[in-house]
């Protein structure tokens, strides 16, 4: 493998994880409109029929949202 090959993969690597970001970044925003006790059990329940390697970070979403309300107390933003 040659130093272009290798500098083909590397910036294909770093364009993958930037998409990847994105779009987890966008899930985020999507998943903090389930604002609601109510609307967070009916996402929960969604959730709950699909296989947890298929849901992962949904939850692991759900879990940070729902810890950041207690982890901002105190703090100010403008």
């Amino acid at each position: 493998m040659n130093a272009a090959d290798i500098t083909t993969r590397v910036r294909t690597a770093i364009s993958r994880h930037a998409i990847a970001r994105q779009e987890y970044r966008q899930l985020q925003r999507e998943m903090a409109t389930y604002r609601t006790a109510s609307e967070r059990l009916d996402l929960e329940a969604t959730l709950a029929r699909f296989p947890a390697e298929q849901t992962s970070a949904m939850r692991t979403i759900l879990v940070r949202q729902a810890d950041a309300p207690k982890a901002m107390v105190g703090t100010y933003a403008p």
